[in-house]
């Protein structure tokens, strides 16, 4: 489901019973017993959320990126010092001007997370509808550009089409001591355009909000490619509607047809156990029976209950 208002049937219900008055006949005009519904599907079904963000905040953990947001919108995420601080996306509203944009501040990637490692595909699967990438890097970490490298490969073994969105380098914590040198290495190694900043005191938020949306104004929308099943209809041979198995006590009836038939019918009813008997001798099960060798009295065990065959 991808558009507002859309729907999906993953499990129908089953088709309704007859009432009385289909069974009705000049002999019996009002007859006391009724069809059951047909069983509906049943399945276990995994749902997936994936945030509807305009801009994903992407990098390795702690570098900054959910005191970012709170700093940017209204968006309160757990701020501390350790990594996987954020365990699920964050959304915010970003306002700049007359104009605004949504804001994700997405769990923190690890090296080999496109196998699962740390949050791996819960943060993944995240960031496929954002429109453009804050990739937020650490100034103070040992090798920030390895980060930036290490960070881009994970995007690309996930889904290579994730490098070509737009992508906006956010050099965090400039305020910290023993980083200018590192800026200069990062400005020489990466063309991607670039923005530094200070999320802590707040440093240059404006220029780097006005750079996201300009390139939110450039950006293409997301394009959802929906798999579309393409069905073959074949002329397949009818099943048997039963099948019947020699047991110890007697014998036992087993088929899909024959369970349609069998759940249909209210046992609590004597006319409609004579209707489903009926309908077992009009599917030749009696006469197969005999050919089998069924005696009077034998036990047939048809699912959940057990009749006995009187000929």
């Amino acid at each position: 489901i991808i558009r507002h208002g859309e729907e999906l049937v993953v499990a129908e219900g089953g088709k309704g019973g007859r009432g009385n008055m289909a069974f009705a006949t000049h002999k019996n005009p009002a007859p006391d017993y009724a069809e059951n519904g047909d069983p509906g599907v049943q399945r276990r079904i995994l749902v997936e959320l994936k945030v509807l963000a305009d801009v994903g905040l992407i990098g390795y953990p702690s570098v900054g990126k959910s005191t970012l947001i709170s700093v940017v919108s209204n968006a309160r995420p757990k701020i501390a010092e350790y990594p996987f601080t954020t365990l699920q996306p964050n959304l915010g509203m970003v306002q700049v001007g007359d104009q605004s944009f949504v804001i994700a501040d997405l769990p923190g990637l690890i090296e080999n997370a496109h196998l699962g490692l740390g949050l791996g595909i819960r943060f993944l699967k995240h960031i496929e509808r954002c429109r453009v990438f804050l990739h937020v890097i650490d100034l103070t970490r040992e090798d920030p550009y390895q980060d930036y490298l290490k960070i881009n490969h994970e995007l690309r073994m996930y889904d290579p089409r994730l490098l070509d969105r737009p992508q906006l380098v956010v050099l965090n914590k400039i305020d910290m001591p023993e980083t200018e040198e590192k800026v200069t290495q990062l400005k020489e190694k990466i063309s991607a355009p670039m923005q530094i900043i200070s999320a802590h005191q707040r440093k240059d938020i404006d220029k780097l909000l006005y750079k996201t949306l300009e390139m939110l104004k450039n950006a293409p929308n997301i394009i959802d490619e929906i798999d579309e099943d393409i069905k073959v209809y074949q002329l397949e041979p009818e099943e048997k509607p039963y099948i019947i198995t020699k047991t110890e006590d007697g014998f036992n009836l087993s088929g899909d047809k024959l369970k349609l038939i069998f759940e249909r019918t209210d046992f609590t009813k004597d006319e409609a156990v004579k209707r489903f008997a009926r309908q077992l001798r009009s599917l030749g099960v009696d006469e197969e029976l005999r050919s089998l060798g069924v005696k009077n009295g034998d036990i047939i065990t048809i699912f959940d209950y057990e009749f006995e065959f009187i000929d």
